[in-house]
């Protein structure tokens, strides 16, 4: 009889165990949720900061250019235009629809560049042409960067 009971007494606390096992699963599993998502989300918050830094020194440097370069102040008389939008406002009597028509047509060149470029990416993309992607950023950075640095040296040292 006692062994029927110590018997007894293990089937019930090994079903016990079993159950509570069981019932801890759901439990383990919500946590492992709650940590994964807590992980993402300090994981984007990492990333948001990361980006955030560089933009606003890019904003700020910006900003003191803008101030301290004459070539941006509207004050100053200066014919200074881009290559690629050569029609400007050569008089200033003329009417309301020359200047206009002159904006509409420096914005369709502009627009007409950007979609051409946007299809030779997508053309050197689509065939794969990865290192010629690779050098045209790598060079036009390289351009832009000394182009602006000589830029912004010439104005501030004169």
């Amino acid at each position: 009889m006692s062994t029927q009971l110590a018997t007894s007494k293990t089937a019930t606390s090994s079903d016990q165990s079993e159950q509570q096992a069981t019932e801890d699963v759901p439990e383990r599993i919500e946590a492992e949720n709650n940590e994964e998502e807590q992980e993402t989300l300090k994981y984007g918050a990492k990333h948001v900061m990361m980006l955030i830094v560089p933009v606003s020194l890019c904003m700020i440097l910006v900003i003191v250019t803008i101030r301290v370069i004459t070539m941006y102040d509207q004050s100053t008389e200066q014919n200074v235009y881009l290559v690629y939008t050569p029609f400007h406002e050569q008089n200033k009597d003329l009417s309301t629809g020359s200047p206009i028509s002159d904006a509409v047509l420096n914005m369709l060149i502009v627009l007409g560049l950007v979609i051409f470029m946007t299809c030779v990416l997508v053309l050197l993309y689509k065939y794969r042409c990865y290192k010629v992607i690779e050098g045209w950023l790598f060079i036009s950075s390289l351009i832009l960067l000394f182009m602006f640095t000589f830029l912004y040296l010439m104005e501030v040292s004169f």
